[in-house]
C-alpha cells in the first residue's frame, strides 16, 4: 500500500492529490479495478472513514480550465464498494456540489441530491459516466455501466438535470461517513469527448 501524499500519476493533472479535510483512511492500492475490456493502468484509491461521521475531501488540480460556455466535458470513473455506507461518495468537478456524481445518502447512484433508480452493489465494479454541457444553464447527464462500444445516448441516461456547474480547474472526491462505507475508485478520466 502507498500513502496518498505525493501521488501524482496520470496525464492532464497539475500536481498530486492532496487531503483537504477529513479523518479517514485514504491510500493507494497497487491493485487496480477491472471492468470488461476497459483498458486500466496502475492502482486504485481506497477511502474508508475511521469513525461513523468522518468526512474526507481529496482534491487535485487539472491542467487547463473546464466549464467554459459552449463546451462539453465527459467524466468517468470506476467504483467498487466493499461496504456500502449510508453517507455519500461523490466526484465533484469544479468544486461545485450541484455537479456531484456518485452515490447520495442511501444506496442509489445520484447527480447530487437526485437519486436515480440504480443501486450501488457491494463487491461489484461499476462504471460511472457523466456528461456536462456548459452554456447559459448547464446540463448534466448520468449513466451507470453503459456499453463501452459506443457513446451513450441522453435517452439512455439514468438521470439528467439542469444545474449551474461553473468553471474551474480542480476535481474533488468527497466522502461522508455514516455507515463507514469502504470504496475503491480507479480510472478517473476527464475529457472533451467520449
Amino acid at each position: 500500500k502507498v500513502d496518498l501524499d505525493g501521488a501524482a500519476g496520470g496525464t492532464g493533472w497539475r500536481g498530486p492529490w492532496r487531503i483537504e479535510t477529513g479523518a479517514a483512511a485514504v491510500r493507494f492500492d497497487p491493485a487496480g479495478l477491472a471492468y470488461g475490456p476497459l483498458s486500466v493502468r496502475g492502482g486504485s484509491l481506497r477511502v474508508h472513514p475511521k469513525h461513523d461521521q468522518d468526512r474526507i475531501n481529496l482534491v487535485r488540480d487539472i491542467e487547463g480550465r473546464m466549464g467554459l460556455d459552449e463546451t462539453t466535458m465527459w467524466m468517468s470513473y470506476l467504483v467498487r464498494p466493499d461496504t456500502v455506507g449510508i453517507g455519500d461518495v461523490f466526484v465533484v468537478p469544479n468544486d461545485y456540489v450541484f455537479a456531484a456524481v456518485g452515490k447520495n445518502w442511501g444506496q442509489n447512484f445520484a447527480l447530487y441530491t437526485s437519486a436515480s433508480s440504480v443501486r450501488m452493489e457491494k463487491g461489484r465494479t461499476h462504471l460511472v459516466v457523466a456528461r456536462f454541457d456548459f452554456d447559459e444553464g448547464d446540463e448534466a447527464w448520468l449513466w451507470i455501466d453503459p456499453p463501452l462500444d459506443r457513446e451513450p445516448k441522453k435517452s439512455e441516461a439514468v438521470q439528467g438535470l439542469r444545474t449551474e456547474i461553473g468553471s474551474g480547474s480542480r476535481v474533488r472526491i468527497q466522502l461522508q461517513g455514516y455507515g463507514q462505507g469502504d470504496y475503491r475508485l480507479d480510472e478517473l478520466r476527464l475529457g472533451a469527448s467520449w
